[in-house]
């Protein structure tokens, strides 16, 4: 691809060949571009989804780390904010 590109900077004429090369170098160049970007993408992806899983995990741990269950927690909140 280097030498497609300094040939056609050198030359007076620029062969149908130095164009093909160079239209091709240029496809890859694009090609490469697009796949990283789309790998990036499913590297974030997985890791917000693991963040989450996570996050989730460890609510589930402290809902159920003080021995009471949701429905008397939520009991006590009314109780306390006067709306039982």
């Amino acid at each position: 691809t280097t030498h497609a590109a300094l040939g056609a900077q050198i030359d007076d004429e620029t062969t149908i060949d130095d164009v093909r090369k160079l239209a091709r170098a240029a496809k890859d160049v694009l090609q490469a571009s697009k796949a990283s970007r789309e790998e990036r993408k499913a590297i974030e992806r997985e890791a917000r989804e693991a963040l989450l899983a996570e996050q989730e995990q460890r609510l589930e741990e402290q809902r159920g780390s003080d021995g009471m269950s949701e429905q008397l927690e939520e009991r006590i909140r009314r109780i306390l904010l006067g709306k039982a």
